[in-house]
């Protein structure tokens, strides 16, 4: 749908920043923000050095009919209470939801948290460098219930850097 595609467009700016990686896949368009840059470690508070992208990014979401969907992911640090990694997740993922819905109109219908907690790494946990990595937010603009779906069924979409 052509709203994804500008969504791709009007993003494309920060394309060149190394804690956001912006993939788009068929109807579907997939975000990363890394850790360091959302939060202070412990904190679940949205930090200053995410407000324009978040802001920009909230204007785009109102832009759009999509389906939005923020993902919460965790190293495996602290996984001896199973609970903490999907309370972490999804706190994480909750408070970027709030921030982009309070800088914009947007149907909260079409928002929703998903905490894959420890779950879904997109490495090896065995090292500071490789928990960073998946310490992780991913935001899913998709065009329909099926897109969102399949974005969830892969990572193919994500771009090597």
């Amino acid at each position: 749908p052509t709203d994804i595609n500008r969504s791709v467009e009007t993003l494309a700016k920060y394309h060149s920043d190394k804690h956001i990686q912006i993939g788009h896949a068929k109807d579907c368009v997939t975000i990363v923000l890394d850790d360091d840059m959302l939060f202070a470690e412990g904190s679940h508070e949205v930090q200053p050095g995410a407000y324009a992208f978040l802001t920009d990014l909230s204007t785009v979401i109102a832009e759009t009919e999509s389906l939005v969907e923020f993902r919460g992911h965790t190293d495996d640090i602290g996984n001896e209470d199973p609970r903490l990694n999907w309370e972490v997740g999804a706190g994480r993922a909750t408070s970027v939801l709030l921030y982009i819905q309070g800088k914009a109109e947007i149907d909260p219908d079409r928002l929703r948290v998903v905490s894959y907690g420890d779950t879904d790494p997109l490495v090896s946990n065995n090292n500071a460098a490789n928990r960073s990595k998946n310490r992780r937010v991913e935001i899913v603009m998709a065009s329909s219930s099926q897109a969102m779906i399949d974005a969830a069924q892969t990572n193919q979409w994500v771009e090597e850097r």
